[in-house]
């Protein structure tokens, strides 16, 4: 018999396999990629409508599907479930990953600089640097790559330049 661990592995790794197609695919194909994969966050989420299940598992999932609608270039769905992830972690006692958090508001602003809202996106990614400057480094080259993008877009191309150097 499998156990859980397994079992999500499979999930998991089932779930990579249908992104990849989808991101191959076009039209009716791509929409059957992307249903098989939403199929499988529901699977996950089924999981947050438990009540067996505490505000961290709800949170994580929360977390794993924004990850998985970003990597099929679903924006204005990793928005709202990232804002769903942000309004969970607001109201929980809960302590939460704070990588989690980063990597969330991180795919926010990727989702906001996708969709041509730069001053959105910038203003998410400001305050982030100093946070992972401090104590997350591992961060610190999506942000300030973010940021240098942003800037661009919005012509101001000596902050670009000085923001891509930090990214490098």
């Amino acid at each position: 018999d499998m156990d859980t661990d397994q079992l999500n592995a499979i999930s998991i790794d089932q779930t990579s396999v249908y992104i990849e197609r989808a991101n191959m695919s076009d039209g009716a194909e791509r929409d059957v990629y992307i249903n098989l994969v939403l199929r499988q966050v529901e699977i996950f989420s089924s999981c947050i409508s438990s009540p067996d299940q505490n505000c961290e598992d709800r949170i994580g999932t929360l977390s794993c599907k924004a990850v998985i609608l970003r990597k099929l270039n679903m924006h204005h769905e990793v928005i709202e479930t990232v804002n769903e992830f942000m309004n969970l972690c607001a109201t929980t006692n809960s302590s939460v990953n704070v990588n989690w958090v980063l990597q969330s508001i991180i795919a926010k602003a990727n989702a906001h600089l996708k969709l041509k809202e730069w001053q959105t996106a910038l203003d998410m990614l400001r305050p982030l640097y100093e946070a992972c400057k401090e104590k997350h480094h591992g961060y610190c080259y999506f942000v300030a790559a973010g940021i240098s993008r942003a800037q661009y877009e919005l012509q101001n191309y000596h902050e670009a330049s000085l923001e891509g150097v930090r990214a490098v």
